[in-house]
């Protein structure tokens, strides 16, 4: 994807030995089957999602009333779908987790990153945040609710589905265009943000909403030629300065309702100008100078830029075959990301007056920003739930730059929402979908504890 939820760095950056099979037996089942998960390469591509999902049905016999069955999208792109009954007097609750993750660099890492290792008071590994480290949780919280035989008013459906990281064609994409029916629910928990511990406060976000996407495939022609004779009408040329263009534009900062409120509640907490700009930036005339002086600072910062603005992101370039050949094409990709209010179409139009005629622009993945109500019981049962753990954090709603499966359901009027119950240090969310990705092991049991405590709420 991704992803899924970048932490604001300039408001909220503050700014045991290795295991061994003895050592491993202490932790709990949670532990141990994220260590599972971890050790299981699912890195998409090819993904081969079946053999987490598998990790995943062993682990749930033991509550037999939960009910697991493997829908596979191609051989080994495996969707799990584990159902703990109720009454039925209500709609379905949805736990949502992804299965595959992303390449990791051995080269990069402290450690292997599928070896699962335990140090220093983490357990290292791709997926531990993003989101193997839900998926356990999830799962753990769904036999403890299973073993412990209280009334539910509504069924509990876990899904582990696969290809996340590359869009969702083979996963929830897939499962809806086939199996809609195994995916109606009142709710939806998934990924979308995490607990981040700062010096002076924990930040809590809740993510209710995320940016659309509109990734633009960019052509550009012109005549082809001898390398040694240089050519005005030159496709990449006109390709790097359409490319330049858009890297360079800043647009302007937009005021939607969930990010203002994300401020004010982070204003509350901060000291200095810091907290004065937070709670001012979209006030009618404070905000108009504050977004002026402020703009150049936030752009500086890709993680507050990206859910404060507009992006697109020149990534990819693809041109000529020989050196001394001056190619009569070549091709660019953006990935831009766009609030609400703004459509795919819209925005292709935007970028092609920025850049000119000469270049023709195909948009190749898009949808519209996205959003669920906040007046929901799940949604509230969450900020209950978390401010009793964590009374002097917080805890507010959030939009992502990144898009999840929460995307699928939403578009289905199916509210979701994204927190992973886990709090980590700052400095360790970069190692979303980087390198020496990990979670400290006490937030792995904090996070059944809390998820349980929601659910029971919710139920």
């Amino acid at each position: 994807m991704k992803k899924f939820f970048p932490i604001l760095t300039l408001i909220i950056a503050g700014f045991l030995p290795s295991h061994s099979p003895a050592q491993t037996a202490t932790h709990s089942h949670t532990v141990r089957l994220l260590q599972q998960l971890i050790r299981s390469n699912t890195t998409n591509p090819p993904g081969n999602e079946t053999r987490a999902a598998e990790i995943l049905v062993d682990f749930f016999k033991q509550a037999p009333s939960i009910k697991t069955e493997i829908i596979e999208s191609a051989p080994g792109r495996g969707n799990l779908i584990a159902h703990l009954p109720g009454t039925g007097t209500q709609a379905p609750l949805i736990l949502l987790a992804h299965l595959d993750v992303v390449a990791a660099n051995t080269k990069e890492w402290e450690v292997a990153p599928f070896e699962a290792i335990i140090k220093e008071g983490f357990l290292w590994g791709r997926g531990a945040i993003d989101m193997k480290g839900m998926a356990a949780i999830e799962a753990a919280t769904l036999v403890k609710l299973a073993q412990s035989h209280a009334p539910r008013n509504r069924d509990i459906i876990f899904i582990g589905a696969a290809d996340e990281e590359t869009g969702g064609s083979m996963g929830v994409e897939w499962l809806f265009k086939h199996y809609p029916k195994k995916l109606r629910g009142a709710w939806v928990l998934n990924e979308g943000s995490i607990g981040i511990q700062r010096p002076d406060f924990t930040v809590l976000p809740i993510q209710v909403a995320e940016k659309g996407v509109c990734w633009m495939k960019l052509t550009a022609q012109g005549t082809s030629g001898h390398g040694s004779m240089p050519l005005q009408d030159n496709a990449v040329l006109k390709l790097n300065r359409a490319m330049t263009l858009i890297g360079d534009y800043n647009f302007p900062l937009t005021n939607i309702p969930v990010t203002k409120e994300f401020l004010a509640a982070m204003g509350t907490q901060l000291t200095g100008l810091n907290g004065f700009a937070a709670r001012n930036l979209f006030t009618p005339i404070l905000g108009a100078l504050l977004r002026k002086f402020a703009s150049t600072k936030i752009s500086a910062d890709p993680k507050l830029n990206a859910i404060l603005r507009h992006t697109a992101t020149p990534t990819r370039l693809n041109a000529g075959i020989k050196v001394n050949v001056i190619p009569n094409q070549a091709i660019g990709y953006v990935d831009a990301r766009i609030l609400p209010g703004m459509t795919p179409e819209k925005f292709k139009t935007f970028i092609q007056n920025l850049i000119g005629d000469d270049i023709e622009i195909e948009i190749i993945a898009a949808s519209v920003a996205n959003e669920s109500p906040r007046d929901t019981a799940l949604y509230k049962s969450l900020v209950q739930v978390l401010q009793k753990h964590y009374p002097d954090a917080v805890v507010a709603p959030y939009i992502s730059a990144g898009a999840t499966d929460s995307r699928f359901f939403r578009e289905r009027n199916i509210p979701a929402y994204g927190f992973i119950p886990m709090v980590i240090p700052e400095a360790d969310i970069s190692g979303l979908h980087g390198k020496n990705e990990r979670v400290p092991l006490e937030s792995i049991d904090k996070g059944v504890e809390i998820l349980t405590e929601v659910i029971r709420d919710v139920l």
